[in-house]
């Protein structure tokens, strides 16, 4: 009898390997503009004054992520995690440390001072905190079109079972 009549199966699996892929990826990141808040869902004409404090107060937020390196680096981590989720059909063991947004944001805040402190203030005074940050999540952009793929590396087989850990 032959190798291929003992086989039973449609795919007889051989081996399984991992390849670690590097992929170079820009997120463009830009304020709230005008603009930007009046083709957007959270513009009021009737009430355009909380519309526009709401846009400052998250304009506020994003530049002081900017000036914090070390949130500002986990919150990419977070951005390019969420969109590659949300980009692929299923749901990719992320193997890399991806903080909670409420953490890396509150860390911002807290690094304000008392800028900070006004910000929540202000926030809370009409009812929302650090959960109304749509407008500011529309202010990172993934550029997925000019990706660079700048690596592709085959594990050795040891490395496999260690590189998909959880």
């Amino acid at each position: 009898m032959s190798p291929i009549e003992n086989t039973e199966t449609a795919d007889a699996l051989l081996t399984e390997r991992v390849c670690r892929v590097t992929l170079d990826l820009k997120i463009r990141i830009a304020e709230i503009t005008l603009e930007k808040l009046r083709r957007s869902i959270y513009w009021d004409e009737a009430d355009q004054e909380s519309s526009l404090a709401r846009a400052d107060r998250q304009n506020r937020l994003l530049r002081a992520l900017l000036r914090n390196e070390v949130a500002l680096k986990q919150f990419l981590v977070y951005v390019a995690a969420g969109d590659l989720r949300s980009r692929l059909d299923a749901d990719p063991v992320i193997n890399v440390p991806v903080r909670d947004e409420d953490e890396i944001l509150k860390l911002v805040v807290r690094d304000l001072g008392a800028e900070g402190t006004r910000l929540v203030e202000e926030a809370a005074a009409v009812g929302s905190l650090l959960d109304d940050t749509e407008l500011f999540h529309k202010c990172f952009s993934v550029d997925w079109d000019n990706s660079v793929l700048s690596e592709i590396e085959p594990m050795r087989a040891e490395a496999d079972a260690e590189g998909r850990k959880a």
